[in-house]
């Protein structure tokens, strides 16, 4: 993994755990929709992440 998609990661990552932290201290209701729909995009983008790297490592194509 080059330095640039390392950071690119550990972005989505810290992201990920703003995400959760900030949805387990709303209690606003609508925020949380709003909180949870941005978790739902930004796991959604990890997955497509994981499923890219390990078709690279197993020399495949991606499954969509």
């Amino acid at each position: 993994m080059s330095p640039a998609n390392h950071l690119h990661n550990r972005r989505l990552q810290d992201r990920i755990e703003t995400l959760v932290t900030k949805a387990l201290g709303t209690r606003d209701s609508d925020q949380l929709e709003q909180v949870i729909q941005d978790l739902r995009k930004a796991l959604q983008e990890h997955a497509k992440r994981l499923r890219e790297a390990d078709a690279v490592c197993t020399k495949r194509p991606p499954a969509a």
